[in-house]
């Protein structure tokens, strides 16, 4: 084992990385298995709202605030799920400026900014 200084540098930092990795790998799994559930969802319930429209007379203001209500419900479930996922992006951001700062390191440029930023 490498017990230099530069050898203990060099062990944290890929274990940063692999770290840092990790978790950004599991919070992009997360957010793309919340935009199939939504889109799923989405599919679903706009399959059935236009089946529902179809059959329903749409001179009947009863069946009209049915089939809004059922579009106001779908839009109330799907603001949270939209919000958690653009904090996800943030997350994001965070891991990768981990990860790109690990891999500026050892060249001697020391940045905590991102490629893009």
């Amino acid at each position: 084992m490498d017990d230099r200084p530069d050898g203990i540098r060099d062990r944290l930092l890929l274990a940063e990385f692999a770290e840092a990795w990790s978790h950004y790998r599991h919070v992009e799994t997360t957010r793309q298995q919340y935009l199939s559930l939504f889109f799923g969802l989405l599919v679903g319930v706009s399959g059935f709202l236009a089946t529902l429209a179809a059959r329903v007379d749409l001179h009947d203001s009863l069946a009209i605030a049915g089939l809004a209500g059922l579009f106001w419900t779908l839009s109330v479930f799907s603001a949270p799920l939209f919000a958690n996922t653009r904090k996800m992006g943030r997350v994001l951001h965070g891991y990768e400026a981990t990860m790109w700062f690990v891999r500026e390191t050892p060249t001697g440029t020391i940045s905590l900014r991102s490629r893009n930023g």
